[in-house]
């Protein structure tokens, strides 16, 4: 789920031997804007071969802040954490819609290097785009913020020119011609579109509408969660992750209440002697365990947070001709509810109060605990109703 990615350091020219727009430090020009060349594998995105243009922001965004522009963050996936952020602007290649020609660097494109000194370690890389393609530019056009350098904000925000070139002029090039890092030989078995995988997939129907094959898809998919994702490729991936982060967290809920609803908990009636006409309403303990609530506590707030109205099953009651179980509506408690007859009974947070009305039949005769003590003890007995 990590981005594994393979951009190395270069140099962007305009033209085959035009002016340099944006180099890595590594190469020894100041150029302002950092650029890398080669492949990226993005979580929860297709695998793409491009180079990515890094302009910084004025220092620590004080500036930005002051001027009312705010503090720019972007995710960072090591850490999945908003990290304080440059400007960066992607453009990927068109998957096999371009030829890439790997060359020694001429000599008059080294003397405009005068750093360097072994050019041994590099590649004159040309790649070209076949006709009709054209590549996938993400951030363009979103608003770079950076008063203290007008000349660069003007130039990416407003078609200024640097050397007598616009901005848009250099992402409208037909064929982008770079200085990479990296020999010839190491850069034909690793660059380039050929040796990308495949296109990514979250491997759900964008849209499913049969709730069986839903549930058998996800039992079958037991893998690693998948990372927060604030872009999508098409519009596809973008309604699977929303569909499925609805479908996924609701069957999972679903099926949580199913298992508590199969648990037989013990629990006992607090209230008097008597047999319980229908449609009143007594308090029901269950003195569930710590370790059941934590075992089932993500599901629980999910399933408890409206309060909504319980189905309650009685079982092992001891009523003439009804051999099944009562079947009452409930609602849950708070444990420090104050009703008279509970201030016998301590409740520990853990545990459950559930205020239930009866139902018309069967109609059952319930035992009376004046205390929890005698409660516990009957409950440990295995003493019924």
């Amino acid at each position: 789920m990590s981005n594994d990615s393979n951009m190395k350091p270069c140099a962007l020219l305009f033209g085959e031997a035009g002016p340099i727009f944006a180099a890595t430090p590594s190469l020894g020009l100041c150029t302002k804007v950092e650029v890398r060349v080669g492949t990226a594998t993005p979580p929860c995105a297709n695998p793409y071969f491009g180079f990515t243009l890094t302009f910084p922001r004025d220092p620590g965004q004080v500036t930005s802040e002051k001027e009312g522009r705010g503090v720019c963050y972007a995710y960072d996936p090591s850490s999945d954490k908003p990290v304080p952020s440059d400007f960066t602007i992607t453009v990927k290649f068109p998957r096999a819609s371009i030829s890439c020609s790997h060359l020694p660097v001429p000599a008059v494109i080294q003397n405009r290097f005068p750093k360097v000194e072994d050019w041994q370690g590099f590649t004159y890389l040309i790649v070209r785009l076949d006709d009709s393609s054209h590549p996938t530019i993400e951030g363009y056009r979103k608003e770079y913020f950076n008063s203290p350098d007008p000349k660069l904000q003007g130039w990416v925000n407003y078609h200024g020119k640097i050397n007598g070139v616009s901005f848009l002029e250099v992402l409208h090039q037909r064929a982008f011609s770079f200085i990479v890092e990296l020999p010839i030989a190491s850069y034909r078995e690793s660059m380039g579109d050929q040796n990308l995988p495949g296109l990514f997939t979250y491997g759900y129907p964008c849209q499913p509408a049969d709730v069986q094959e839903m549930k058998a898809l996800v039992d079958k998919k037991r893998g690693r969660a998948f990372p927060p994702c604030y872009a999508f490729d098409n519009d596809n991936a973008h309604i699977t992750a929303i569909n499925q982060s609805v479908i996924q967290d609701t069957l999972w809920v679903h099926r949580e209440a199913e298992l508590i609803a199969e648990e037989r908990l013990l629990a006992y009636f607090v209230t008097p002697i008597r047999v319980i006409s229908e449609g009143h309403a007594v308090h029901l303990v269950v003195p569930v365990s710590k370790a059941w609530r934590d075992l089932h506590d993500l599901a629980w707030l999910r399933l408890t947070a409206d309060n909504p109205l319980i189905k309650v099953k009685i079982h092992d009651i001891s009523t003439p001709r009804h051999t099944g179980p009562a079947l009452w509506t409930g609602k849950i408690i708070g444990s420090n509810n104050s009703a008279p007859e509970l201030r016998t009974h301590p409740i520990q947070d853990h545990e459950l109060i559930v205020r239930v009305r009866a139902a018309s039949i069967p109609r059952i005769l319930i035992r009376h605990y004046p205390n929890r003590r005698t409660a516990d003890k009957a409950l440990a007995q295995g003493t019924q109703n």
